[in-house]
């Protein structure tokens, strides 16, 4: 691990505390901040049957992912991993310096409350040093672990739709993608819906990479999970005119996707470096904003390896 921060001082490494156990007495989960969301995937399926809605990427630390929200294939359908957050433990130093460890819950009357909050989606890192994460769905009842948080699939339904950077994708035609993406999640995005039950993400690339995709994934055992597939690729090409180059579709065992790379789940073959801005959207991306993206995207000084990526 590493800072490019010149005013870090230190770096813990937590990767050893990385527990995934069912913890009686609290009625939940208990995670290790260095447990990696492969490990914590693998685990909870294998010994209960259940899963946490985190992101597809198995390699990091549940550490950084849960304080971030945590976002992913099943989000949709079941919110982020902290909306299953019940508990947090946390090293704390005072302004004296003194250090103590609070237990923070989500339960109204706990006075710790706020720091359970502030582990929720902020971005993390700045409250403490979290030594325990406690998962269970605001809704669990009962005291059977395979009941305290959602199950997990058995099958993922993936799609995945490629276009060339041809003559065919006119600012017109990628702008008019870009903006069905966005429209079709505004119009689609109610809890409880089929297609909630659908997760994509459209990763345009620059002109300079050749082409560009997007991913799209589903539980395949929902009722109707192919044309909700089908249904939803047709509404983001529609008026476009440029008919995707690839269309591909595979049913694959839930644990494949989300442990990947597998062996250890302990990193990639490549090392990734690279620089990043998120930001969260309400609405559609608009006019002025689509010409800007298509704009930086088709420019001379743009490298293949960047690009805009949108999550639905």
């Amino acid at each position: 691990m590493n800072s490019t921060d010149l005013d870090v001082r230190l770096l813990l490494d937590l990767s050893p505390m990385n527990a995934v156990v069912h913890d009686e007495e609290r009625g939940a989960f208990e995670v290790g901040p260095g447990a990696t969301p492969g490990h914590v995937y693998r685990t909870l399926f294998m010994r209960w049957g259940v899963t946490v809605p985190g992101g597809g990427c198995p390699e990091v630390g549940a550490g950084g992912h849960f304080c971030g929200g945590g976002y992913g294939p099943l989000s949709r359908r079941y919110g982020s991993v902290v909306d299953h957050l019940c508990g947090v433990e946390v090293v704390v130093v005072d302004s004296r310096g003194t250090v103590r460890t609070v237990v923070a819950t989500r339960e109204p009357d706990d006075p710790h409350r706020d720091l359970w909050w502030a582990h929720t989606g902020g971005g993390g890192g700045n409250f403490g040093v979290v030594t325990k994460y406690w998962l269970r769905a605001p809704d669990a009842t009962g005291t059977d672990p395979s009941r305290l948080l959602p199950r997990a699939p058995a099958r993922l339904l993936e799609c995945v739709v490629a276009w060339d950077w041809d003559e065919r994708m006119t600012e017109k035609a990628f702008t008019t993608l870009l903006a069905n993406f966005g429209r079709w999640h505004e119009r689609n995005s109610a809890a409880g819906t089929p297609e909630a039950n659908l997760y994509a993400i459209l990763q345009a690339a620059h002109r300079s990479a050749g082409s560009f995709r997007m991913i799209v994934q589903i539980d395949a055992d929902v009722p109707g999970a192919d044309g909700l597939v089908t249904d939803f690729v047709t509404a983001v090409t529609a008026g476009t005119g440029a008919e995707p180059t690839v269309d591909a579709r595979r049913t694959m065992p839930w644990l494949h996707p989300v442990t990947w790379p597998g062996a250890g789940e302990a990193g990639d073959v490549i090392t990734r470096r690279y620089k990043i801005k998120a930001a969260c959207l309400r609405r559609s991306l608009a006019g002025p904003q689509l010409a800007a993206v298509y704009r930086h995207l088709t420019n001379s000084t743009g490298t293949p390896a960047g690009g805009l990526e949108l999550f639905g």
